[in-house]
Protein backbone atom coordinates (compact mmCIF):
# COMPACT_ATOMS: atom_id res chain seq x y z
CA UNK A 1 0.00 0.00 0.00
CA UNK A 2 1.06 3.76 -0.44
CA UNK A 3 1.70 6.06 2.49
CA UNK A 4 0.25 9.13 2.33
CA UNK A 5 2.40 12.07 3.98
CA UNK A 6 1.47 15.56 4.06
CA UNK A 7 4.18 17.72 2.80
CA UNK A 8 3.79 21.43 3.57
CA UNK A 9 4.84 23.60 1.12
CA UNK A 10 6.26 27.46 1.08
CA UNK A 11 2.79 28.88 0.77
CA UNK A 12 1.99 26.82 3.87
CA UNK A 13 -0.51 24.57 2.03
CA UNK A 14 -0.10 21.19 2.46
CA UNK A 15 -0.20 18.53 -0.42
CA UNK A 16 -0.92 15.32 0.25
CA UNK A 17 2.55 13.22 -1.25
CA UNK A 18 1.84 9.19 -1.94
CA UNK A 19 5.14 7.65 -0.79
CA UNK A 20 5.10 3.96 -2.70
CA UNK A 21 6.87 1.14 -0.86
CA UNK A 22 8.99 -0.78 -3.28
CA UNK A 23 7.02 -3.83 -3.75
CA UNK A 24 3.69 -3.38 -2.46
CA UNK A 25 1.20 -1.93 -4.62
CA UNK A 26 -0.78 0.79 -4.73
CA UNK A 27 -4.24 0.84 -6.24
CA UNK A 28 -5.06 4.36 -7.99
CA UNK A 29 -9.44 4.46 -7.70
CA UNK A 30 -9.22 7.90 -10.33
CA UNK A 31 -7.31 6.02 -12.98
CA UNK A 32 -8.40 2.46 -11.96
CA UNK A 33 -4.79 1.02 -12.41
CA UNK A 34 -2.64 -0.93 -9.99
CA UNK A 35 1.18 0.48 -9.66
CA UNK A 36 3.72 -1.20 -8.33
CA UNK A 37 8.04 -1.60 -8.98
CA UNK A 38 7.56 1.65 -10.66
CA UNK A 39 5.01 0.44 -13.56
CA UNK A 40 1.43 0.97 -14.03
CA UNK A 41 -0.67 -2.42 -14.48
CA UNK A 42 -4.58 -2.77 -15.65
CA UNK A 43 -6.29 -4.93 -12.58
CA UNK A 44 -7.00 -7.48 -15.26
CA UNK A 45 -3.20 -7.53 -16.46
CA UNK A 46 -1.58 -7.89 -13.58
CA UNK A 47 0.72 -10.52 -13.47
CA UNK A 48 -0.28 -13.76 -11.24
CA UNK A 49 3.38 -13.97 -9.80
CA UNK A 50 2.72 -10.65 -8.44
CA UNK A 51 -0.34 -11.41 -6.45
CA UNK A 52 0.74 -15.16 -5.33
CA UNK A 53 3.69 -13.59 -3.16
CA UNK A 54 0.87 -11.50 -1.42
CA UNK A 55 -0.76 -12.44 2.01
CA UNK A 56 -4.12 -13.09 2.09
CA UNK A 57 -5.30 -9.97 3.36
CA UNK A 58 -3.55 -8.45 0.36
CA UNK A 59 -4.77 -10.52 -2.32
CA UNK A 60 -8.41 -9.86 -1.11
CA UNK A 61 -7.73 -6.66 -1.15
CA UNK A 62 -7.11 -6.82 -4.80
CA UNK A 63 -9.68 -9.12 -5.32
CA UNK A 64 -11.95 -6.41 -4.23
CA UNK A 65 -10.39 -3.73 -6.04
CA UNK A 66 -10.79 -5.84 -9.25
CA UNK A 67 -14.64 -5.67 -8.32
CA UNK A 68 -14.82 -2.02 -7.60
CA UNK A 69 -12.94 -1.44 -11.15
CA UNK A 70 -15.25 -3.70 -13.10
CA UNK A 71 -18.29 -1.85 -11.53
CA UNK A 72 -16.92 1.50 -11.74
CA UNK A 73 -16.23 0.81 -15.42
CA UNK A 74 -19.34 -0.32 -16.13
CA UNK A 75 -20.91 2.62 -14.04
CA UNK A 76 -18.83 5.21 -16.63
CA UNK A 77 -20.18 2.94 -19.83
CA UNK A 78 -23.70 3.61 -18.81
CA UNK A 79 -23.34 7.46 -17.84
CA UNK A 80 -21.84 7.48 -21.01
CA UNK A 81 -24.38 6.14 -22.73
CA UNK A 82 -26.69 8.60 -21.07
CA UNK A 83 -24.94 11.60 -21.86
CA UNK A 84 -25.23 10.43 -25.24
CA UNK A 85 -28.56 9.88 -25.42
CA UNK A 86 -29.21 13.36 -23.64
CA UNK A 87 -26.94 14.92 -26.70
CA UNK A 88 -28.79 13.46 -29.09
CA UNK A 89 -32.58 14.81 -27.43
CA UNK A 90 -31.46 18.06 -27.06
CA UNK A 91 -29.92 18.12 -30.58
CA UNK A 92 -33.34 16.82 -31.79
CA UNK A 93 -35.32 19.61 -29.77
CA UNK A 94 -32.82 22.51 -30.89
CA UNK A 95 -33.57 21.57 -34.69
CA UNK A 96 -37.64 20.91 -33.72
CA UNK A 97 -37.67 24.79 -32.56
CA UNK A 98 -35.23 26.34 -35.25
CA UNK A 99 -37.66 24.13 -37.72
CA UNK A 100 -40.95 25.78 -35.97
CA UNK A 101 -38.93 29.13 -35.47
CA UNK A 102 -38.63 29.27 -39.25
CA UNK A 103 -41.82 28.18 -39.94
CA UNK A 104 -43.31 31.47 -37.51
CA UNK A 105 -40.97 33.43 -39.63
CA UNK A 106 -41.88 32.74 -43.00
CA UNK A 107 -45.64 33.12 -42.24
CA UNK A 108 -44.86 36.20 -40.74
CA UNK A 109 -43.17 37.43 -43.53
CA UNK A 110 -46.07 36.43 -46.10
CA UNK A 111 -48.60 37.94 -43.94
CA UNK A 112 -46.62 41.03 -44.11
CA UNK A 113 -46.54 40.48 -47.87
CA UNK A 114 -49.95 39.91 -47.80
CA UNK A 115 -51.10 42.84 -46.07
CA UNK A 116 -48.72 45.46 -48.18
CA UNK A 117 -50.18 43.98 -51.37
CA UNK A 118 -53.48 44.65 -50.25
Amino acid sequence: MAYTHLYRRKNGAYIPAKILFKGSPYYEPFSLTVHMNEQVFDPNSFPHEYIKTRSWPDFFEFQFFKLEVRLEKRKRVEEMKQRRIAAIVLRENIITLVGSMSKIYNRRKLMEKSLKGE
